[in-house]
């Protein structure tokens, strides 16, 4: 699958036609040991990365080497994701009669209750002292890698950087959350460790995308707009250094290790 679709449109002010890739968005239903799960709406690529990622942020395994396989199966009206986890690794208590139906704009897809999310792991990582010129960079290049975004002007992407702000991967996907599930995968692929560097995305930060930050295993995470003050709350409680952007272009940190996280 492509990723996008073309179609044809016109200028309301000239009427001239335009021909546009639009980001193709598919229903993609996650199977665990042959029980349905969750149905997420995703841009059809990177979809390995997707089900590697997503099991790991969304808690049904603890490392992503324990998926034994994962089957892609186009359907009719989508795609069906069919992952093996051996039974001694998987959280069974995420699954059966908690189906989730995840839109490619939600949030807290695969957080059954309040403890969950106002609760989150600690990042266990080291804190990472961060150059303005690095961040800078890092936002500069950005574009380079999003080829997707060039396209249609609708993606979002998470990115995995360097401390000095070199781009080492990114994931595109319709919903930010989706992004980082895919980035997370492409990690443990490319047998990359998530605490050696930090995690830039091109949307606001909520507190779903904080969540997965921390699954990854990411000491800062930053965004190109504020976070929500739910993400700001989980952030400083797990000790994730967590960064923003304000309408100049600067930087701001919202929350670190060594600040108190409580307004």
């Amino acid at each position: 699958m492509s990723g996008s679709v073309l179609v044809h449109g016109r200028r309301l002010q000239t009427n001239e036609p335009v021909r546009w890739e639009l980001p193709e968005e598919t229903p993609v239903s996650l199977i665990y040991n042959d029980i349905p799960h969750a149905v997420m709406l995703a841009t059809p690529r990177d979809l390995e990365d997707f089900a590697r990622g997503f099991s790991l942020t969304e808690g049904l395994v603890t490392d992503v080497s324990q998926i034994e396989t994962i089957r892609v199966e186009p359907q009719s009206t989508g795609v069906s994701l069919h992952i093996r986890i051996p039974s001694q690794h998987l959280h069974c208590e995420k699954l059966g009669g908690r189906a989730i139906e995840g839109r490619s704009g939600c949030g807290i897809c695969g957080v059954h209750d309040l403890g969950d999310l106002l609760n989150p792991r600690q990042t266990g990582s080291p804190e990472m002292g961060l150059s303005v010129e690095a961040l800078a960079r890092a936002v500069r290049e950005m574009p380079d890698y999003q080829p997707m975004k060039r396209l249609n002007r609708s993606v979002h992407g998470a990115a995995y950087c360097q401390p000095d702000g070199r781009i080492v991967l990114v994931r595109e996907d319709l919903g930010r959350h989706n992004a980082m599930d895919k980035l997370a995968g492409a990690l443990h692929t490319a047998a990359i460790s998530g605490d050696d560097g930090f995690i830039l995305v091109t949307s606001r930060i909520s507190v779903e995308i904080v969540h997965k930050a921390l699954a990854m295993g990411a000491p800062v995470l930053v965004g190109l707009s504020a976070p929500s003050s739910l993400a700001y709350a989980v952030a400083g409680k797990a000790g994730l250094t967590l960064m923003g952007q304000d309408e100049t272009g600067q930087f701001i940190v919202f929350a670190e290790p060594s600040a108190n996280s409580t307004p």
